[in-house]
């Protein structure tokens, strides 16, 4: 009897399924998408973002990995997911394996929902019936993980007034902690102007929270806007902000990406000010100094696009956006630290037969191994 069990969960397990690619090669053109390192599987992930085709919205909720080794694009099939939506943040909760994700534009309107991804287990559950309060429905948001103090720092964005009345611009900020779940809104006295379009990252070296600014307007007079170009670093324990003037550095702008890299640097490449832009700075924050990369290679100009470091590997990955005209695209960018130059990714390797490599179509080598240990069993237990 026991080894017949022991056969019966063998062929069980030959069969569980394996997450594999449902047919296309990489991405689709979008902008608004995001992405971010998870370092518990090795890989960049990318998840939402969307697409104006002749005044038609197509939003996204699909999730994909990008192996920098490989240079393969896989979809990520799951259950449960956020519905359809674009201009959301997420960020990576180091000692949690998972990823918090907020806000955004959705079918139905901007969204105040709180989702979280848990990496070991491939499952999206939204926690918004655990929360007391929350942030209001927002989508150009800006967060970062501060993981000194376990906790998610969430700042502006846009939100929704009245239908046919202008969209509001927020700078508030708010702060999610896990013990137990909960949204609390800080008060420091000293906000950045309201704006959307700004980017936050935290930095493991000095361990701060720093955001790249986007297009701000005053509070009282809307009218008077404008885009930032000075470093602010978000003091948890403080509840204070200290802003960072450099003498020479990037023209101030919004929708540009930014990311940490480590050792007190952050990277930005492109975003927008009255056109889409292509250049590509380094922030070193211990000496409070930006200096300009100039590649051999350059990607084209664009906003709305987003980019991961993967350590490991030292590269950034960088994928789609949008330029001015609405010319949205689809390409895959590395920029790599040790040359300092930008590698556009060919056109990706084939895997619309992910069983092309398989022995039996339909059947991994672990399942086919299985299956056949199962056989053998079952020989020998006819022989007794």
């Amino acid at each position: 009897m026991r080894a017949t069990h022991i056969i019966l969960i063998l062929l069980l397990i030959s069969n569980i399924p394996i997450v594999t690619a449902t047919g296309e090669t990489h991405p689709s053109e979008r902008f608004g998408h995001k992405m971010l390192y998870d370092p518990i599987n090795d890989r960049v992930l990318l998840f939402g973002g969307v697409l104006y085709d002749n005044s038609r919205e197509t939003r996204y909720n699909d999730l994909w990995s990008y192996d920098t080794e490989s240079e393969i694009w896989l979809e990520i099939t799951s259950g449960s997911r956020p519905s359809p939506r674009n201009s959301f943040a997420w960020v990576y909760l180091e000692g949690h394996s998972q990823i918090l994700l907020y806000g955004g534009d959705t079918n139905q309107g901007k969204s105040s929902e709180t989702w979280i991804y848990d990496l070991t287990e491939n499952r999206w559950f939204c926690v918004d019936s655990e929360l007391e309060q929350r942030p209001p429905r927002l989508s150009e948001i800006t967060m970062a993980y501060d993981s000194i103090n376990d906790k998610v720092i969430l700042f502006g964005g846009m939100g929704e007034n009245s239908p046919g009345s202008r969209d509001q611009t927020y700078n508030e900020l708010w702060v999610f902690s896990f013990e137990p779940l909960s949204w609390t809104r800080m008060s420091p006295d000293n906000n950045p102007l309201p704006q959307y379009g700004a980017q936050m990252v935290y930095d493991e070296a000095s361990s701060s929270v720093l955001m790249y600014p986007g297009h701000w307007n005053e509070v009282d007079d809307p009218t008077n806007h404008g885009y930032g170009d000075d470093i602010w670093e978000y003091q948890y324990q403080s509840d204070s902000w200290v802003m960072y003037e450099a003498s020479s550095k990037p023209v101030g702008r919004y929708w540009a990406n930014v990311n940490s890299v480590g050792a007190g640097k952050i990277i930005l490449f492109g975003g927008n000010r009255a056109t889409s832009m292509d250049d590509t700075w380094i922030y070193d924050y211990l000496s409070n100094t930006w200096s300009q990369i100039h590649t051999q290679n350059t990607p084209p100009d664009r906003m709305c696009s987003s980019m991961a470091y993967d350590p490991n590997n030292d590269q950034l990955v960088m994928f789609g956006g949008f330029q001015e005209g609405m010319v949205f695209l689809d390409d895959t960018w590395i920029f790599d630290f040790e040359t300092e130059n930008w590698l556009e990714l060919g056109e990706a390797t084939d895997i619309s037969d992910p069983e092309s490599e398989q022995s039996i179509p339909g059947y991994s080598y672990w399942s086919i191994f299985l299956g056949s240990l199962s056989y053998i069993l079952i020989k020998k237990l006819r022989a007794h």
